[in-house]
């Protein structure tokens, strides 16, 4: 809000601590499904299009797959990687997965706030389902942008300010 309007963080932070606390206290976790069921919608489309003019921008999926160095695609890597070892992403990332579904308050919040059990199956489930398009979201931008970087296109250059 604050650079969209040009106001200092501060007067935006001020200015929506009001209005959530208002929105919360007045329409309980129904205003809350409501907000984050509206959020979704917005971040899910506003990733898909920026996975949609990434595409476009470097050329095609075809390209993209050129461009990239092999070991850039390789999710499991050698033991001796100093970095991702295969046995660090097998062990560690499910538990950091568990770990976040069933201890993490906002996602506790919204399965405690469902209508019944089979609705916050089904919510958390959902939920899940979603978390799979991670690595559309942070991969492929990621992807995108030093492909255009390095082939110095004016797009790559307005991420980097």
């Amino acid at each position: 809000m604050s650079q969209i309007l040009a106001c200092p963080l501060w007067f935006s932070v001020l200015l929506l601590v009001p209005v959530a606390t208002f929105l919360t206290v007045a329409g309980g976790l129904a205003v809350v499904m409501v907000t984050d069921s509206f959020q979704s919608i917005l971040m899910l489309a506003g990733m898909a299009t920026m996975t949609w003019i990434g595409l476009e921008q470097v050329g095609g999926i075809g390209q993209l797959f050129q461009d990239i160095p092999p070991q850039r695609w390789q999710l499991l890597r050698p033991a001796s990687d100093p970095v991702y070892p295969w046995h660090a992403m097998l062990l560690g990332y499910p538990v950091m997965g568990v770990w976040f579904w069933c201890t993490d308050q906002t996602i506790v919040q919204r399965v405690l706030g469902a209508r019944d059990l089979k609705q916050g199956q089904l919510g958390a489930l959902f939920a899940a389902w979603l978390k799979t398009l991670s690595p559309v979201i942070f991969l492929l931008p990621g992807l995108y942008h030093r492909l255009l970087a390095l082939h110095g296109s004016a797009l790559a250059g307005t991420v980097d300010r």
